[in-house]
């Protein structure tokens, strides 16, 4: 993933032009996201005498995360549903572009926590991309929001956990209380945030988790703690 802008994010993708699109539109669909219009922006140009390479714009969205964003400020509704471009600018090298949640966020001055409702779709569009969903990266969350825990770890101390929604947890660790967003995990459920991971696998007692450091690239470091719940 690159930043095109301080607003758009672009991603490769290894896929053909047609075989992404089609990927996309069945991990949303997967995932109970709705696709409000897929646009054939190539024919739509064809249909006037011009020519432009392949291109789709597809709207899409929940209104469930939405609608809460448009309560706070109506005049986010100019960036939902959410878009992103799928275009092929050179034979065989695609790219697709949308609009960073964090961009919409600052946009229309609405809370951070706000972010947890459309973060989630952004990560799928990652995953999609890396050729992960359908195989084995997960982007659900571990517990049900509303959910607190407390593991004991390998050095003695605890952490203290809670899940405010479907996509955030709150980690509580050596007096840090650190606000984390789901992330693509390989198994489990994984959320960044403060400069650490927190990674667990399944719910209840005796289940893992683990705490890393998260690194400038986006990959996961050295474990500072090894967990079990309570």
């Amino acid at each position: 993933m690159t930043a095109a802008s301080s607003d758009i994010l672009e991603f490769g993708s290894p896929f053909s032009f047609t075989d992404t699109v089609q990927r996309l539109l069945e991990a949303l669909a997967a995932r109970n996201i709705k696709v409000f219009a897929t646009i054939d922006q190539q024919a739509e140009a064809g249909a006037v005498g011009l020519a432009l390479p392949p291109t789709t714009l597809v709207l899409f969205g929940n209104p469930r995360a939405g609608t809460p964003l448009m309560i706070a400020n109506p005049q986010v509704g100019v960036d939902l549903p959410l878009k992103l471009l799928v275009c092929e600018p050179a034979p065989g090298r695609v790219r697709v572009f949308l609009t960073s949640v964090a961009a919409i966020i600052r946009r229309h001055g609405l809370s951070p926590q706000l972010a947890e409702n459309l973060v989630p779709a952004e990560l799928l569009i990652e995953a999609v991309l890396k050729g992960s969903v359908g195989a084995c990266v997960d982007v659900s969350p571990a517990s049900e929001p509303g959910l607190r825990a407390t593991y004991r770890c390998e050095s003695g101390r605890r952490i203290q956990v809670s899940y405010p929604s479907d996509s955030a947890a709150v980690v509580v660790h050596e007096g840090r209380t650190l606000r984390m967003t789901l992330a693509v995990s390989a198994s489990g459920a994984r959320y960044v945030g403060g400069g650490l991971e927190w990674w667990t696998k399944g719910s209840g007692r005796g289940s893992p988790g683990t705490l890393f450091r998260h690194l400038d690239d986006g990959t996961s470091g050295e474990a500072v703690e090894q967990c079990e719940q309570e």
